[in-house]
């Protein structure tokens, strides 16, 4: 929740004043919570994770700290065994800055048919989610099916999308070393889809570039 903007009071508040802010933090150390607290914070979470955060500064703290973001987490975040997904925001994060281009999520919100990271477009229905803007209208604006948007939302990437990171990831590591029908090959994807990825990755750099 702090990966997305959410600070700590707010947590407490939306818990229904169980907790203050400072024992929101203490969580983050503690080995053990009993399980009424758990279902208080499990159900903070499936509602503040379908909100916009409003704090840039606690944004920007957890990006620091290394905090994931819940489409990383997916649906295995109360698995302790489990590890977040790396996160592929198309450019070298250093932890820093925000990998989120806020003008192309507000841009696409106004309805323009953006190409947005997959952090961007969770951001994008996330926010429009929380002006009311139907899931259906936003899905349909940025050539999503309807029910991976559900997924997204909820903090999950549909298998496509997963394959699609996974391949921009490779072509940002390798890709000037290899043409598409060789990556493809080793990847074990089809062609086309290391050129629809090779021109996503080309627009977003024209992008930054603009």
């Amino acid at each position: 929740m702090w990966a997305l903007g959410h600070p700590s009071q707010v947590i407490a508040d939306m818990c229904g004043g169980t907790f203050d802010r400072r024992q929101i933090q203490r969580m983050c150390i503690q080995q053990h919570i009993t399980p009424h607290h758990h279902d208080l914070i499990a159900a903070t979470y499936a509602v503040l994770i379908t909100r916009p955060g409003t704090s840039v500064r606690t944004r920007r703290r957890a990006a620091a700290a290394g905090y994931p973001l819940p489409v990383q987490w997916g649906a295995n975040i109360d698995d302790p065994q489990a590890s977040p997904d790396p996160l592929d925001v198309g450019g070298v994060q250093d932890g820093t800055d925000d990998p989120i281009d806020e003008v192309a999520v507000e841009r696409a919100l106004a309805g323009e048919r953006v190409d947005l990271t997959d952090i961007e477009l969770v951001a994008m229905l996330q926010a429009g989610t929380a002006r009311g803007i139907p899931l259906a209208r936003m899905a349909d604006q940025q050539g999503i099916n309807y029910f991976g948007a559900r997924k997204m939302l909820g903090g999950d990437l549909t298998p496509r999308r997963r394959q699609q990171q996974r391949v921009e990831a490779e072509l940002l590591r390798v890709g000037h070393l290899h043409n598409d029908a060789t990556l493809a090959a080793l990847l074990d994807v089809h062609h086309q889809t290391v050129t629809r990825a090779r021109a996503r990755l080309a627009r977003r750099g024209e992008r930054v570039a603009s």
